[in-house]
């Protein structure tokens, strides 16, 4: 049998966690910024409005409903052939999980690395670059002379 939540405070703890992460708070500043500051909030919550929330709740209703996974909750649905859909998305979770750790993995790698040294009174390791040779980066023409950049 799958687990139960003990109550509803747990369950939307859990769904926060599995909603919002790092690259939500790191990178929706930049993208903002990027695709035009106030502007681009406008799309960006008209398509969470009729996109993403609807098919969030569609997804987490029918998981809670039928108490299946992304794989068997269209087997028991009676349409097996959109079992697909359900392995598509538990490949893009995989996927996303791969990027996600590396992050945090780089994350606590640098933390370690900055306390370790302060506390050993030394520089940080990546303060000193010594003899590194300075990099040139050599650009096509037609990408240096294009007008979107």
């Amino acid at each position: 049998a799958r687990p139960v939540y003990a109550n509803k405070l747990e369950l939307v703890l859990t769904l926060v966690g599995y909603a919002v992460g790092f690259g939500n708070i790191w990178r929706f500043p930049y993208l903002a910024y990027s695709f035009g500051g106030g502007a681009f909030l406008i799309p960006y919550f008209l398509s969470l409005a009729f996109l993403g929330l609807p098919l969030f709740v569609l997804e987490l209703g029918l998981g809670q409903i039928l108490r299946q996974g992304t794989l068997g909750v269209w087997q028991k649905l009676g349409l097996p052939r959109l079992r697909g859909v359900g392995a598509a998305a538990t490949l893009c979770t995989f996927f996303v999980s791969l990027y996600y750790n590396v992050i945090l993995a780089w994350t606590l790698y640098y933390l370690g690395s900055t306390l370790g040294s302060l506390f050993a009174g030394e520089g940080l390791p990546w303060g000193d670059l010594g003899d590194c040779p300075e990099s040139v980066l050599v650009v096509r023409e037609a990408v240096a002379s294009s007008p979107f950049l």
